[in-house]
């Protein structure tokens, strides 16, 4: 079952329980898993962070609310700022910015913003790839 792709501890209980596992069964297989390194929140939150940044960029805030839906601990979250920075999130919104206003003239920016605090993007984070955006448009028309 662990093959076809990585759980956190929650989601395994879940499936388990669902799939008609007593408690006591279940709490003996997550002990095993974890003991064998087979289940590892810590290991799920850094890959969640990296297949995200790579298909379907996500803010701070935005992985962290998708993380503790998964059943990432608050404790591990406290720790989500050294798997993805500041600075990955300003790359992040500067990625999106980019790929939406290629070929835009004009683009208008609080739809950008708004788009990008749905995604979970911080107001530091957004204003700050914007900056960038519009640096480097200047840069390439002089």
């Amino acid at each position: 079952m662990l093959a076809r792709r990585m759980y956190t501890k929650k989601e395994l209980e879940e499936k388990l329980r669902k799939d008609g596992y007593t408690e006591k069964e279940i709490h003996k297989a997550v002990e095993d898993f974890q003991r064998d390194g087979y289940l590892n929140d810590e290991e799920y939150m850094k890959r969640f962070v990296e297949e995200r940044r790579t298909f379907r960029p996500r803010g701070f805030l935005g992985l962290k609310a998708e993380l503790s839906k998964r059943g990432i601990s608050s404790f591990l979250l406290d720790g989500l700022r050294d798997v993805y920075s500041a600075s990955d999130e300003v790359e992040d919104a500067l990625g999106l910015l980019e790929r939406w206003t290629e070929g835009d003239d004009k683009p208008d920016r609080n739809r950008l913003f708004r788009r990008l605090y749905t995604r979970g993007f911080s107001e530091s984070a957004i204003e700050n790839a914007w900056r960038k955006l519009i640096d480097n448009q200047l840069y390439r028309r002089s």
